[in-house]
């Protein structure tokens, strides 16, 4: 292989370098997307007010072909622009048969990415390599500082999948002769769950917990990975999982 210099552009992701370290943009992409969106924005908007409910007939149907076009070029937004993934993956259920108001609650996405179609994804130049996590149903993976994974899923447990995700990424690492000297560190605000980890005799609806969900407790127990309690006001991953009012959202 050839040492070509710093990247610039990476499958359609613009690096642009800094002496503390490095912003992934696809402002170019987002410019682009909102070009082709068949109605002219007009207001632009600085936070994304998710999904307000209008009382409009969910009856009344629009061209799904018009809907996926425009729901669908956002889900590559996702990959510099995290705190979108929630209002992307809500606006995904409805391809199937959209409506005038799943339409209608599409729109304030499209104002968001407007008014802020610079915004990046920074990572910064740093030694340490101490791994900590948000998760509910959604969660975030961070390298030190750096935001380096995210989900956001319509499912019910979290937790397993987060914790492969952690296992996957220690052996990437490994592989590229980074060695984590701290044990990653689930944070979880749901404070039963992490009892359960700990103990599973802790109720005894627990034997109906499925098996492989266990694996998590007995990484605990080996100490690969650590769980802890974090209040909900403080959960970052909250942004992937539910609408948030202005204060928490920024």
């Amino acid at each position: 292989m050839c040492d070509l210099g710093p990247t610039h552009h990476f499958l359609g992701t613009e690096l642009i370098h800094t002496s503390a370290g490095c912003f992934l943009s696809r402002s170019k992409y987002s410019a682009t997307t909102l070009k082709n969106i068949t109605w002219k924005i007009v207001n632009l908007s600085p936070t994304l007010v998710l999904f307000r409910l209008l009382i409009l007939s969910p009856i009344e149907l629009i061209d799904p072909v018009i809907y996926r076009s425009a729901v669908g070029a956002p889900q590559y937004l996702t990959i510099t622009r995290p705190n979108i993934s929630f209002a992307v993956n809500r606006a995904c259920q409805s391809m199937h048969n959209p409506s005038i108001n799943d339409w209608a609650r599409v729109k304030p996405l499209f104002r968001y990415l407007k008014g802020t179609i610079f915004d990046s994804l920074y990572f910064h130049i740093s030694v340490g390599f101490e791994i900590d996590r948000r998760s509910t149903r959604g969660y975030l993976v961070y390298l030190g500082k750096n935001l380096i994974s995210w989900n956001c899923q319509k499912q019910l447990i979290v937790a397993p999948n987060v914790t492969a995700e952690l296992i996957e990424i220690q052996f990437l690492l490994y592989e590229l002769c980074i060695h984590i000297t701290v044990t990653p560190f689930l944070w979880c605000n749901n404070i039963g769950a992490t009892f359960l980890a700990v103990n599973p005799v802790f109720h005894a609806c627990t034997k109906h917990i499925k098996i492989d969900y266990h694996f998590v407790r007995v990484l605990v127990n080996s100490k690969q990975v650590k769980i802890g309690f974090l209040s909900t006001k403080d959960q970052v991953a909250d942004i992937l999982t539910k609408p948030l009012p202005k204060h928490r959202f920024l």
